[in-house]
């Protein structure tokens, strides 16, 4: 795998609270371990979908033996539209009965118009409107979902689908409960829709495995807790199968599937608190990819995570926490 795929592996840990922000409302409730308990539920529930962008594809027009890498390309026309829908059920509950829950789907569509591609790298400007959500949760909160609705955010990646830069073009309004732990340049990082491609060669009708083990040393602040730093091992281990070729919304597409497990063990210290955390995550996935234009045209996803999380200072508390997610993420013709 190369080294700039690990190295964006490893940063989405560090950096996976920023990310999380588009997919549900939260309530920092006025016990602070609650905050936490609900806090920690809700970056659990989106940190594999960043997991499943790390994906290979081929281009349908080379022959089974012919070796290739993938790149993507600026569209023509240059606007592309999605709509994204994205299913959530999760629970976590302290040994003392106090819960947090989230069943919620959320419907968005979005576009991206892209620039003209130079010296390998890609600009696009993404654009979302409204984000419908059915909410069954008892909590209510703050609408992250539509906190970007209707505010471009210019994006810079390589042809490769790493991220460059992501900023908005116009000011985000943040909720002031949200200003001390996320600012517009992590929101704005959400705008990346789209998945890195690996630098190796491929051949089309393959399979094949792969591991990886990253450390990463985060920086995080919770209201109460103030500023900790800790320690955080990432294990990886995927299996992919290059299935079929297909027509689907016009494009000729590479079927490709894969399943992957995710291990989590991270230490973060506070000043007068020190959290423990476990996570498995599970994922069964499709992308549907039109290789020839260098566009994604849908992709399914299912996942399941488990993670124990161990509070120890002065309101000590374990947290068992469970999710399911479905995301699709399909064009729009």
């Amino acid at each position: 795998m190369s080294q700039h795929i690990r190295e964006y592996r490893s940063s989405l840990y560090t950096k996976i609270f920023p990310y999380s922000v588009e997919h549900f409302n939260f309530r920092i409730f006025s016990n602070r371990w609650r905050s936490c308990l609900f806090l920690n539920l809700f970056t659990m529930t989106v940190q594999f979908k960043y997991f499943f962008f790390i994906i290979v594809i081929f281009p349908a027009f080379l022959s089974a033996q012919e070796s290739f890498t993938l790149r993507y390309k600026s569209p023509s026309p240059s606007m592309l539209r999605y709509k994204r829908t994205e299913a959530t059920k999760a629970q976590s509950q302290t040994q003392t009965g106090l819960s947090a829950n989230i069943d919620r789907t959320t419907e968005t569509f979005l576009q991206t118009t892209f620039e003209d591609s130079e010296d390998g790298k890609l600009t696009f400007h993404y654009l979302q409107d409204t984000a419908f959500v059915d909410e069954k949760s008892e909590q209510q909160g703050v609408d992250l979902q539509n906190i970007l609705t209707k505010k471009r955010v210019q994006v810079v990646m390589s042809d490769q689908g790493v991220l460059i830069a992501a900023k908005p073009e116009v000011p985000l309004e943040l909720p002031a409960i949200l200003r001390q732990t996320i600012n517009e340049g992590m929101l704005a990082k959400q705008a990346m829709i789209f998945p890195p491609l690996p630098q190796r060669a491929l051949i089309s009708e393959m399979t094949w495995n792969e591991h990886s083990a990253d450390t990463s040393h985060p920086l995080q602040i919770y209201a109460g807790l103030g500023e900790g730093s800790g320690l955080r091992y990432v294990t990886t281990e995927i299996s992919y199968k290059v299935d079929s070729i297909l027509n689907l919304l016009g494009h000729t597409c590479v079927t490709l599937t894969w399943s992957s497990s995710i291990g989590v063990e991270s230490k973060m210290i506070f000043r007068d608190t020190e959290i423990f955390n476990e996570e498995t995550t599970t994922t069964h996935g499709t992308l549907y990819f039109d290789a020839v234009r260098g566009i994604l045209v849908k992709l399914e996803l299912d996942s399941e995570k488990n993670g124990t999380t161990a509070i120890f200072g002065k309101e000590p508390a374990i947290v068992p926490t469970t999710s399911k997610t479905k995301i699709t993420i399909q064009l729009i013709p």
